[in-house]
């Protein structure tokens, strides 16, 4: 960026003095039209053509370099599998449905590993419908919680005729 430096140029303070005005040699005038017109212009900046009818085009600019940017940062995969990424976050979610009736150890494999480390996975249990026979609960297996995966334990308290129709899950990473 080129600095007006010539002589003349005012100094902090001497706004209000008998001091004379700053000086704006055309190659600096020049310059910041350069660098206005290369945001507008530019096909990593706006993008567009020189309008003089259009006095909003430095604003449209700018507005849309910050959204491309933004949107660079996000991507989104919906489904009963899917991922959120914001940044380096990562947020997973799915679901294992089975009907289970008992204690037995289940895995689930990530679609697309985390590519750093997973910080949480939550559990939710499900069951197929209401009823007082659906006494078997999932617990993750603290050390299987990798960036590929992680698996879960049923329990249940011992009575009889208990079951789970699986469960739902969500896993937080980087």
């Amino acid at each position: 960026m080129f600095r007006v430096n010539s002589d003349g140029a005012t100094s902090d303070g001497h706004f209000k003095e008998d001091a004379p005005a700053t000086v704006l040699p055309a190659a600096w005038l020049n310059m910041i039209q350069d660098e206005l017109e290369n945001i507008v212009t530019n096909p990593q900046g706006g993008n567009r053509a020189l309008d003089p009818a259009q006095p909003d085009q430095l604003l449209a600019s700018i507005l849309m370099i910050a959204s491309n940017a933004v949107a660079s940062m996000v991507s989104l995969t919906v489904g009963a599998t899917g991922q959120l990424k914001i940044g380096a976050l990562i947020i997973k979610w799915g679901g294992y449905r089975e009907t289970i009736t008992d204690e037995v150890s289940r895995s689930v494999v990530f679609a697309q590993p985390f590519p750093n480390d997973v910080f949480r996975v939550s559990l939710t249990p499900v069951v197929a419908s209401a009823g007082d026979k659906q006494d078997l609960w999932v617990q993750l297996i603290a050390p299987t919680l990798t960036k590929v995966g992680f698996s879960v334990q049923f329990q249940d308290d011992d009575s009889t005729d208990s079951r789970s129709a699986g469960f739902d899950w969500i896993a937080i990473g980087h």
